[in-house]
């Protein structure tokens, strides 16, 4: 069962919520829709030194997770401690747009601002 809200509007915003990620993002992604909210367990991380990227799962453990949080090098200096370990195991609600990156719903943040901390 999945569930998920999408407003079909330019530059609308949107929330989503969902148990698989939904078929129009695996596919398509949400071209002009900035500012999309996405909310769930955070179930693991890890930051690739090679590439400087920090990879945070979403919705399931790594891989098959339903949504990445990428950070990359210079962003990650924004956070206060390694973001694949501040936010693991909890739920969170991260903002901005969903892309696809190597097939993968991803949405790409640049400030620890964008990533909510639900009680």
């Amino acid at each position: 069962m999945f569930k998920y809200a999408i407003l079909w509007v330019m530059g609308a915003s949107i929330s989503l919520s969902w148990n698989k990620p939904p078929l129009a993002i695996k596919n398509k992604g949400f071209p002009g829709l900035t500012d999309t909210s996405v909310c769930d367990k955070v179930f693991d991380g890890k930051y690739i030194d090679s590439n400087h990227i920090t990879c945070i799962s979403l919705g399931g453990a790594s891989p098959g997770e339903k949504i990445r949080i990428i950070i990359k090098g210079k962003d990650r200096d924004n956070f206060p401690s390694p973001p694949e370990k501040l936010y693991t195991g909890k739920t969170v609600c991260v903002k901005g747009p969903v892309e696809i990156q190597d097939n993968q719903p991803s949405i790409v943040v640049k400030d620890p601002g964008q990533i909510i901390v639900q009680q």
